[in-house]
């Protein structure tokens, strides 16, 4: 999988982290899963680049939008972010979007909801069924 399309998933809950790594690996793209937002910040460092992340807003120790604009300030602002969190209010989206988060997936989410919109995003192959 050597041009495989890089992900970061960063879910503080492990069963969700678990569970968006197998829909998009079964769909061959590279998946590193992480439950920290420090410890992702760190292995993207490490790394230099991705293709996306996903990123939950609800986290201990560093939450959704501070990881987020600390991407923005390591100059990562360029990769697509889609937030896939519970927290559905209308200022929160709208938070989101300001901040630049690319989409914005409520949980629970469908699969292929997740697919489509990673798809869209790094121009990957839908899921067409």
């Amino acid at each position: 999988m050597q041009n495989a399309k890089k992900i970061i998933v960063v879910d503080d809950e492990t069963d969700i982290c678990s569970c968006i790594k197998r829909i998009l690996t079964q769909k061959g793209y590279d998946v590193s899963a992480f439950t920290d937002g420090r410890e992702a910040l760190e292995s993207l460092k490490a790394m230099r680049w991705a293709d996306m992340i996903i990123l939950d807003i609800m986290m201990p120790n560093m939450n959704g939008f501070q990881a987020l604009q600390e991407l923005k300030d390591l100059g990562f602002a360029e990769i697509p972010i889609i937030f896939v969190t519970a927290k559905s209010e209308s200022g929160d989206v709208a938070r989101g979007h300001d901040m630049g988060a690319s989409i914005y997936l409520t949980k629970p989410f469908e699969p292929e909801a997740l697919l489509n919109a990673v798809s869209y995003l790094i121009g990957e192959p839908a899921n067409t069924g």
